[in-house]
């Protein structure tokens, strides 16, 4: 059983790199900001935006491991 069809996922998974190229998202830790922009992301500084094209979203996406263990904080 599938609660989306796979041209839905494709449709939010559009949306949402659309979203992630024009709007960004805002990143208030400077730290992160700044990995950003040295991974290549486009940061706009005076408005603390993050924009990540779709070339590299998949790019980013195709180094992370396929798979990690979640810890709780306490181990």
């Amino acid at each position: 059983m599938s609660l989306l069809s796979a041209d839905e996922i494709q449709e939010i998974d559009r949306a949402g790199r659309r979203i992630l190229a024009r709007t960004g998202i805002r990143v208030d830790d400077d730290a992160l900001l700044g990995r950003l922009e040295r991974e290549g992301a486009r940061v706009d500084r005076a408005s603390r935006r993050a924009h990540m094209d779709a070339d590299w979203l998949d790019e980013t996406i195709a180094r992370a491991p396929r798979r990690f263990t979640l810890f709780s904080r306490d181990g």
